[in-house]
């Protein structure tokens, strides 16, 4: 396909998986090739609608309000928010588990723990209410208690 690019024998038409392709080979993420000169570059978000790079890109990712369903900001925030949370809980847990087997003391003083499984939870719970969320409930399977002395 980058051959075909090279040589100039591609149609007219860029499908989606070429840009992917492109981008992948390119090791940079697709929207900037849609929308170059990030943040604030003026590119043409449609044919003729001239913008910012960044509103183009907000746009695209259905971040602004502009004929995007009221719920898609929301949902992106809150997934988000989930990842983030996720990606927290399983640095934490990680964090006690090398404490606990180095045997020092994990209580609430020196160690003050984040119930990050609740937060996530209620995260989740919110996303549900969303027309249209699809998302696989977070499974913890690290573990959330240690040894009597260590949590």
């Amino acid at each position: 396909m980058i051959a075909k690019l090279d040589s100039g024998h591609r149609g007219e038409v860029l499908s989606v998986a070429e840009l992917l392709i492109i981008a992948a080979a390119l090791e940079v993420p697709p929207v900037t090739l849609l929308y170059p000169n990030l943040p604030d570059g003026e590119v043409e978000r449609t044919p003729g609608k001239v913008e910012t790079a960044l509103s183009a890109v907000r746009w695209f990712a259905g971040e602004d309000d502009t004929g995007s369903p009221e719920y898609l900001p929301r949902l992106l925030h809150l997934s988000r928010e989930r990842e983030g949370m996720i990606r927290s809980a399983k640095r934490q847990e990680q964090t006690l588990a090398r404490m606990a087997a180095r045997g020092e003391p994990i209580d609430g003083k020196s160690w003050p723990r984040i119930d990050y499984v609740s937060h996530i939870r209620q995260i989740e719970r919110m996303m549900r209410e969303i027309p249209g969320a699809t998302f696989d409930e977070f499974e913890f399977n690290f573990p959330l208690s240690y040894p009597r002395g260590h949590a």
